[in-house]
């Protein structure tokens, strides 16, 4: 019975219990052993171990705490350095920019501006040669109207012409078949004298009407075309008249 009383602890001790509660680890056999051996080496407890190791890593807390607002601080004004630097740098390039425009936008102008007088002399020219084609465009077309009404006058004159060459043709044709007839009538008359002389001779009644007819053959022989080769064809016939003048 009085081995199975639990001990009650006194009021004391149960507030230390409470301020200060166990810590309890399991680790392996070879850890263990040196962990037990840097306690002896160094003569501390466990506690003592673990407050030292917890101040130390405090320690190196609070320096990587102060290290990184130090740079944190740094940063900052790094980055106020920048962006003054930016804005300097903004506006250099804003300068340079403007710097680098107003040539360009000079020499735009002046391009623009003898791009314009190109323009306006190109103008000019192109109008002055249109007045001066449509001039000559209208010259042209009262020259070609000219020259339609001069070509519709020869045509006709043409025309003419061919009607008065038909016509001269049937004329000539014409003629050509009466001068066939008195060359047949004259040859008749040759022959009928030729072989009757005695009726034609100058002494003779008939030497008059026989110079009627030689005179009427050479009239028509010299009006009819070719009259020439006519009257040298009636020539031979001439000589029996005189011979039979002669023989008379």
């Amino acid at each position: 019975m009085a081995k199975g009383k639990k001990k009650k602890r006194l009021p004391s001790q149960q507030k230390y219990d409470q301020s200060h509660p166990t810590v309890s680890a399991r680790l392996p056999v070879e850890l263990y052993g040196r962990f037990m051996d840097y306690l002896k080496a160094t003569k501390q407890s466990v506690a003592d171990f673990i407050k030292g190791h917890l101040d130390v890593e405090e320690a190196q807390v609070e320096a990587r705490v102060e290290e990184l607002a130090r740079r944190q601080n740094n940063l900052g004004v790094q980055i106020i350095n920048g962006e003054r630097q930016i804005r300097d740098l903004d506006e250099q390039v804003k300068k340079r920019k403007q710097e680098l425009a107003r040539p360009v936008e000079e020499e735009r102008a002046r391009l623009r501006r003898e791009v314009d007088g190109w323009y306006q002399q190109e103008r000019k020219r192109f109008e002055r040669s249109r007045a001066y084609n449509e001039t000559r465009l209208e010259s042209l077309r009262s020259e070609v109207k000219q020259e339609k009404e001069q070509l519709r006058k020869v045509q006709l004159d043409l025309l003419f012409l061919e009607a008065r060459k038909k016509t001269i043709e049937e004329q000539r044709q014409k003629w050509l078949q009466e001068r066939e007839n008195w060359l047949k009538q004259m040859n008749a008359a040759t022959e009928f004298i030729n072989s009757y002389p005695w009726f034609f001779c100058h002494q003779c009644p008939g030497a008059a009407f026989n110079q009627l007819l030689l005179n009427m053959m050479n009239t028509v022989t010299s009006l009819a075309p070719g009259g020439e080769e006519a009257e040298d064809n009636s020539r031979p016939n001439e000589s029996p008249p005189s011979g039979s003048q002669t023989s008379s």
